[in-house]
């Protein structure tokens, strides 16, 4: 099934299933004979899916349930990010040799051996006993999460989640450019995530709006992703800076212009996500949804009386339940299923 909530589902019984869903998804990926970094990174992406999902039904549940259920998905997710931290960092150093060129290359060209060799990085590669230990905790949240209760249904509780978090994404990025460090552009970027999962969990409101506001979030997303990457290498640099004597002026140097690039870049995509005010947005969210469940009702009177309904394309893919995510590019791509074990019975 697909991470969205169906038009007709109460917003409960949609929170069970997809959750249901995306844990079975990390335990697939963490049950693989050798999880490579691959696998880490579509576990942590099943991880900020749940925690997307459980931000969009915050208003809806007890505070008390809320912390606690988002502390453990949290660390689930902190116990896999530093597994791919050597990865990154040497992507990282990659894009930036690709920016500066030659003199790129010659500046960072000291830094590899020494990540390579450091003892603060850890291997591409999981332990599996270390697997093993996340696919129990994972199994024990995914019934966690089916004994949530809920003190609101329908879009009232899902909007309210929304709006919960489009006011966070504003605020943090009015505070990002007002008094800028790698913290407030990292809380950016996490809000920008949050926002971006969310759209489309709702996006069968207006499946063609959805999509351009998830592909928007998404360039805005790999942008600060990028930033963020390099704050972590610089933090990396600043420890090995005895090591690198000379070469750890100008590597910095780099560092902080490239982050400078990207945060220009990211100004547009922040300025046009957020130009509304909070409320505005919500109402306007709200009001596509409601609107959508009263054309599908039309398009099922219509198929009743022989009639041929006039849906789009991307209404009627939206509908079908097929699995599609929008790229980068903003083109869709379809999904091929997931084989996932059952650890709900």
């Amino acid at each position: 099934m697909a991470y969205r909530f169906k038009l007709d589902e109460l917003s409960d019984k949609g929170f069970r299933r997809i959750a249901r869903e995306q844990f079975q998804r990390a335990a697939t990926e963490l049950g693989r004979t050798e999880m490579a970094a691959a696998n880490v990174h579509e576990t942590r992406k099943a991880v900020k899916r749940l925690k997307s999902l459980l931000r969009l039904m915050r208003p809806a549940i007890s505070k008390k349930t809320f912390r606690t259920r988002y502390e453990r998905i949290s660390k689930i997710g902190a116990t896999l990010a530093p597994l791919r931290d050597r990865h990154v960092m040497f992507e990282t150093i990659g894009k930036l040799e690709t920016r500066f060129g030659p003199e790129g290359i010659r500046v960072l060209q000291p830094l590899r051996p020494l990540l390579a060799g450091s003892t603060n990085v850890t291997p591409e590669r999981s332990d599996p006993h270390a697997a093993r230990r996340v696919i129990a905790k994972t199994i024990v949240e995914a019934q966690k999460f089916e004994k949530i209760a809920f003190k609101s249904k329908g879009i009232e509780a899902l909007s309210a989640g929304v709006e919960e978090t489009y006011r966070a994404g504003r605020r943090n990025f009015a505070r990002a450019y007002k008094h800028p460090s790698d913290d407030a552009f990292h809380d950016l970027r996490k809000t920008v995530q949050w926002h971006w999962r969310q759209m489309t969990l709702l996006s069968r409101a207006w499946p063609e709006y959805c999509e351009v506001r998830v592909a928007a979030c998404r360039q805005l997303a790999e942008l600060l992703g990028d930033d963020h990457d390099l704050a972590v290498l610089e933090a990396a640099v600043r420890k090995l800076k005895s090591h690198l004597s000379e070469n750890a002026g100008p590597i910095e140097n780099l560092i902080i212009l490239r982050k400078d690039e990207l945060r220009k870049a990211a100004l547009p995509y922040a300025e046009r996500l957020f130009a509304e005010r909070p409320k505005d947005f919500v109402r306007r969210i709200s009001a596509y949804w409601i609107s959508s469940k009263k054309k599908r009702q039309l398009d099922r009177d219509a198929r009743g009386n022989g009639a041929t309904p006039n849906a789009s394309h991307a209404t009627q893919v939206a509908d079908s339940g097929a699995k599609f995510e929008t790229d980068p590019r903003g083109e869709i791509t379809q999904q091929a299923p997931v084989a996932s074990p059952r650890l709900i019975r």
